[in-house]
């Protein structure tokens, strides 16, 4: 299985994390993709004997969750071969047990209409039907019929699953493979505000996902609403737009005709929350 290694300046946790793919119990080849590194990471990647190495030439540091992210990616993607049955993308902070790339492949071959799957990050609330960005493989022939590229724009990690969603194929996190971080894992969901715009959302049904976000963390949710009220283009996929538009009426109905649903969403998000600050304490003690 190609896999898609993206990292900057990571030189601390790159050996780990590649020992961690070089080491699974199915053959891997590795694709770095380097953002401009300062720190020697491009000679740890080649002193690990990493198949293929991108090396961009940007200028700045790109964060996690902007949309020119997508293009380091995409970068990667070009050495992916359309002999390929499946590929993975990882970030250089993570790391995946041993077996982590087998117990998915044994859900892809046992279900021909999963296209994108992960594990679980330990300590991490996972909602079952939506894998984690890190460690997401994705079937090829879905892929390239259907997304071919990241699109650039916030959304861009997000929509091939919700393109997935909602063309009926089925997306899933497994919790039986099994990731570890090896620093704090970042929460993006103040530019969530930014996706919902670029996907469409109704009004009212993007202040509702603000006011539940502030309930959970003022800050977070003053940041999403501030964020969607921005002005920016909507997503080019009108028939997802439409889909997602009668998905959250449908989602919506349901949570007011059966109240438990909705105390259990806001049951998972709290479990989340606190899950994730126990980890990064427990990782910067470390």
């Amino acid at each position: 299985m190609k896999v898609v290694l993206l990292g900057w300046n990571d030189s601390a946790f790159l050996s780990r994390v590649v020992r961690s793919i070089q080491n699974q119990t199915v053959e891997t080849s590795i694709i770095y993709v380097d953002d401009e590194s300062s720190d020697g990471s491009v000679g740890v990647a080649e002193g690990l004997g990493v198949e293929s190495i991108v090396k961009l030439k940007r200028g700045k540091r790109v964060y996690g969750g902007f949309p020119i992210l997508a293009k380091n990616v995409n970068a990667g993607l070009e050495h992916i071969s359309p002999e390929d049955d499946y590929f993975m993308i990882m970030p250089s902070d993570v790391v995946i047990e041993r077996d982590y790339v087998e117990k998915l492949l044994v859900h892809f071959r046992l279900n021909d209409r999963l296209v994108i799957a992960s594990g679980t990050i330990a300590g991490e609330y996972a909602n079952p039907g939506f894998p984690r960005g890190a460690g997401r493989v994705y079937r090829c022939s879905f892929w390239n019929r259907h997304v071919g590229r990241f699109p650039l724009a916030y959304l861009w990690e997000s929509y091939p699953v919700l393109k997935a969603q909602s063309l009926g194929y089925v997306t899933a996190n497994f919790k039986e493979a099994r990731m570890v971080t090896l620093r704090p894992t970042r929460l993006y969901k103040p530019m969530y505000g930014y996706v919902m715009k670029e996907l469409g959302y109704p009004r009212g049904y993007a202040w509702f996902r603000c006011l539940l976000a502030w309930v959970i963390s003022p800050r977070v949710g003053f940041e999403m609403f501030r964020t969607y009220s921005m002005d920016i283009k909507p997503i080019f996929d009108v028939e997802l737009v439409a889909w997602l538009r009668a998905h959250h009426r449908l989602k919506l109905a349901h949570m007011l005709i059966h109240p438990l649903n909705f105390a259990r969403f806001v049951k998972n998000k709290m479990v989340n929350k606190v899950a994730r600050f126990v980890k990064n304490k427990m990782v910067n003690k470390d």
